[in-house]
């Protein structure tokens, strides 16, 4: 069971936090409108109506220009990031929307060399609520949630484990009032306080393990009636996946730290989420932000003698392990369901962007939720 949220023992502010040394800052919430310095997190002022005096600044409608890959096809452009065109509806099941459910789940490592791209990770909350909005209104019901690489100890005690969805339930009373169901969904508030809700400030341990908090996330136990995830995981919807790493989730043998990986391979991690759909191949989208390959890379992966992580001071620039074994799982997925870029790209707006206008689009499009094979086994757990 959840631990119930209880009177908190400590003054925040309300709601809107982030992840400090690895991964966000409060200073995500410069440009949103406020009334008074509360509405702008713990380190914003509020200046003539914005938070930071900062005037919002409209998504661009410039073409993407990283030339990200789409696995299974090839793009030499990005894709425009103009809205999606309307539609009639499912031709397959007659529903008004594009699709009648979705579930989005992040996947984020929030290990210490995340710290690095404290800059560039600082604008994702926006980046998915403009972009993920353009699919969102035009879906009958929706829930995002956010997971960690790592068991998240600012979870409620029983949640403290691989798969649960993050919830900072200690961090002001809009916070707490989450923590029995946490994510968002189609009546929630979609935006940047509530965001900060789900995405811990705290830095976790070194050890990511992606794959395995991806699955259990899934699980029947994390997802049954006031348990962690609380029916977040439905197995009729058209299940999302953005996975955010810059290092591989690779067995000890293969690290370079000598942490073990999630349990199994990127079969077995493909086998066991198309078993939880159903057999639905077409139920399954995943996007991913990762290493490239050390050979081309800007930002190649680059351990300390020490295999420390920090990059106190800016002094040590970590870089990314090339995702070997994550894209191997991802090129088992239908062509047109998987996109990876580059984590060591100086924006993420052009992938969120192609990302949802196209990926997502278009599957929840053709997405048909009776095309299920009862055939499709459990694997056995490695």
């Amino acid at each position: 069971m959840i631990a119930p949220a209880r009177a908190l023992g400590r003054a925040s502010a309300v709601g809107l936090v982030a992840l400090s040394s690895a991964c966000f800052s409060g200073s995500f919430a410069s440009g949103r409108p406020c009334t008074q310095d509360a509405d702008c997190g713990p380190e914003l002022a509020c200046i003539e109506g914005y938070c930071d005096g900062v005037l919002p600044t409209p998504a661009t409608t410039e073409p993407a220009s990283m030339g990200a890959t789409t696995l299974g096809e090839s793009t030499s452009s990005g894709a425009s990031t103009s809205p999606a065109p309307e539609t009639t509806g499912d031709e397959t099941t007659g529903s008004p929307n594009l699709c009648d459910k979705v579930d989005i789940l992040i996947v984020l490592d929030q290990s210490p060399s995340m710290g690095q791209w404290d800059g560039r990770l600082v604008l994702l909350a926006n980046d998915i609520i403009n972009f993920g909005s353009q699919v969102f209104d035009q879906v009958g019901s929706w829930h995002l949630g956010i997971t960690m690489a790592d068991a998240l100890a600012v979870n409620p005690a029983d949640c403290q484990v691989h798969g649960a969805l993050a919830v900072q339930w200690e961090e002001g009373p809009l916070c707490a009032s989450l923590v029995d169901r946490p994510y968002f969904d189609e009546q929630s508030e979609f935006d940047l306080l509530s965001f900060g809700c789900f995405v811990p400030h705290s830095v976790g341990g070194s050890i990511e393990q992606p794959m395995r908090s991806l699955l259990e996330s899934t699980s029947p136990e994390l997802n049954a009636a006031g348990a962690c995830n609380n029916g977040f995981f439905r197995e009729d919807a058209l299940l999302v996946v953005i996975i955010i790493t810059d290092e591989d989730d690779d067995p000890a043998a293969l690290d370079g730290q000598g942490y073990d990986g999630s349990p199994g391979d990127p079969q077995y991690w493909y086998e066991k989420l198309l078993y939880r759909k159903r057999g639905n191949a077409d139920a399954l989208v995943v996007g991913a932000l990762l290493g490239e390959d050390p050979g081309s890379s800007v930002c190649p992966w680059m351990l300390p003698e020490s295999k420390s992580e920090s990059t106190d001071g800016g002094v040590l620039s970590i870089g990314a392990e090339e995702g070997v074994r994550i894209r191997q799982f991802m090129d088992l997925l239908p062509v047109g369901h998987a996109y990876v870029s580059s984590i060591c790209d100086d924006s993420y707006t052009d992938f969120f962007d192609q990302f949802f206008s196209e990926i997502v689009y278009d599957a929840c499009e053709d997405y048909d939720p009776l095309a299920i094979d009862p055939m499709v086994e459990d694997p056995p757990d490695p």
